[in-house]
C-alpha cells in the first residue's frame, strides 16, 4: 500500500474509541503514515503512563483488603498475574519515592521494576552514572546487575585472618604428628 492510499483496519473491540481515527462502525481509517505513528505514539504513551496508576490502586487494595482477599481478586478477576501486579506495585511505590525523577525513568512498568529492585549500592552508582534514563533497557539493567553480582561473588579476604587461622592449623598439626608419634612409640 502506498503513502496517501486510504486503508479500513477493525479493531479487536469494536466500539473502543481512542482517538479521532476510528469511525462510528468501530474500525481505524488510515490516512497516513504519519497521522498512523503519531496515533500510535499517543496511545502507547498513554498506555505505558498509566502502569503508575495501576500500580497505586493495586496498593491501596492490597492495604485496604483482607488478609488473602488481594492475592484472590488478583489472581480471579485482573488480566494480569499477580507476578505482574507485584511489579506493578513495586514501580508505582519506586516512581512515589521520587528516588529518580520520573521523567528519567522509563515509560515500561517492568523496566521500572528492574531499577527498583537494583541493590542501592547499584543503584547509587546508575544514578551517578547517569545510566538511569528513560531509553534505559531492561536489557541494560540485567547487565548490570549481572556484572555486580559476579564482581560481588568474589568474597572479601582478609588476609590477617587468614595467616592467623593458618597458624593456629600449623600449631594443631604440629600436635596431631606428636600425638601420633607418641602413639607408635607405644605399639
Amino acid at each position: 500500500m502506498k503513502i496517501g492510499e486510504i486503508r479500513t483496519v477493525k479493531l479487536d473491540k469494536p466500539g473502543a474509541r481512542y482517538g479521532e481515527e476510528f469511525s462510528e462502525n468501530g474500525k481505524v481509517v488510515f490516512k497516513s503514515r504519519e497521522s498512523a505513528v503519531s496515533e500510535i505514539h499517543r496511545l502507547w504513551n498513554n498506555a505505558q503512563q498509566h502502569f503508575v496508576s495501576i500500580g497505586r490502586w493495586l496498593n491501596a487494595a492490597k492495604d485496604a483488603l483482607p488478609h488473602g482477599e488481594y492475592e484472590q481478586m488478583v489472581v480471579e478477576q485482573l488480566p494480569f498475574s499477580p507476578s505482574i501486579a507485584r511489579q506493578l506495585r513495586t514501580a508505582a511505590e519506586f516512581v512515589d519515592s521520587g528516588i529518580i525523577p520520573r521523567e528519567q525513568l522509563p515509560d515500561s512498568y517492568a523496566t521500572v521494576y528492574q531499577i527498583a529492585t537494583l541493590p542501592k549500592p547499584i543503584l547509587e552508582e546508575a544514578k551517578q552514572k547517569a545510566m538511569i534514563r528513560p531509553s534505559i533497557t531492561r536489557r541494560e539493567l540485567t547487565e548490570l546487575k549481572r556484572l555486580h553480582k559476579s564482581s560481588s561473588s568474589i568474597p572479601h579476604v582478609d588476609m590477617a585472618k587468614l595467616i592467623e587461622r593458618r597458624r593456629r592449623l600449623l600449631v594443631e598439626l604440629l600436635k596431631i604428628r606428636r600425638q601420633m608419634k607418641d602413639a607408635n612409640s607405644r605399639i
